[in-house]
């Protein structure tokens, strides 16, 4: 049995047999019912929603939000459970500490770490910078300037530029790191005392006294040269004057 429909989306040739539909004649593919449509009656006018033409939904199979959710929980599940714990910590203590990228691994944690927990923690920041500026700077100069002393001896020590007669030449402790520890304690003493009291005009006497510290201490380094043939050679081993060597800037080189 044929009818003829005014679909335009299908053949008009629908073959009829014991209640199933069949292939059509004219391209050879199964005319298969879509569910999401309502029975419609051969013949009718209106011919229903069989008129309109196939949509994506009705074509695809979308999983529902349960079946999403079992996926993720089963491999989830398959994950940790086959996971190697001792070679995940054998990876971890793997290589150089410093050497493998520690610095770039706190940062995007870091990053992460803000955006789980909704932005910058401007205020802690805040209070940790101004404790490292202000009174960690005087802490840290006041125990530069103890290990210094220690160091230099009392038979070295003096306040004028001239290497003591009894002396001799300093080059372990902190003179192994850095040639003027005492001055760049002092340094620190005094930035971090001009930042807790909010002076800008202790700010800017502070940098004219790196200044004159730094004459200075070109002064001394040419007498020192004088009294210790091996001050040359100490100089070359360490390059920096008031920080260590890689972190001096090129004012006090």
């Amino acid at each position: 049995m044929s009818t003829q429909t005014s679909n335009p989306w299908r053949c008009d040739n629908i073959l009829l047999s014991g209640g199933a539909m069949n292939r059509c004649k004219c391209f050879g593919n199964p005319l298969l019912p879509s569910p999401s449509r309502p029975n419609f009656s051969i013949g009718s006018s209106s011919g229903g929603d069989f008129d309109k033409p196939p949509t994506t939904k009705e074509s695809l199979s979308i999983p529902s939000m349960d079946d999403l959710g079992a996926k993720v929980k089963s491999v989830t599940t398959d994950l940790f459970t086959n996971l190697d714990t001792d070679r995940m910590q054998a990876n971890i203590l793997d290589g150089e500490v410093g050497d493998r990228g520690e610095a770039w691994t706190a940062v995007w944690l870091i990053l992460v770490g803000c955006i789980l927990f909704g932005g910058i923690p401007f205020a802690v920041l805040n209070n940790f910078f101004l404790f490292m500026a202000g009174p960690g700077l005087m802490l840290a100069g006041g125990v530069i300037i103890a290990g210094s002393l220690g160091d230099l001896g009392d038979k070295n020590l003096t306040p004028f530029l001239s290497p003591t007669t009894k002396g001799s030449l300093i080059d372990d402790g902190l003179y192994s790191m850095i040639r003027h520890p005492i001055y760049a304690g002092l340094i620190a003493l005094c930035a971090g005392f001009s930042i807790i009291t909010g002076s800008a005009s202790r700010l800017v006497i502070t940098a004219l006294l790196i200044f004159v510290l730094d004459i200075k201490s070109d002064k001394e380094e040419e007498m020192l040269t004088e009294k210790y043939p091996d001050y040359s050679g100490y100089k070359r081993k360490v390059t920096g004057k008031f920080l260590p060597g890689d972190w001096t800037f090129k004012l006090f080189q």
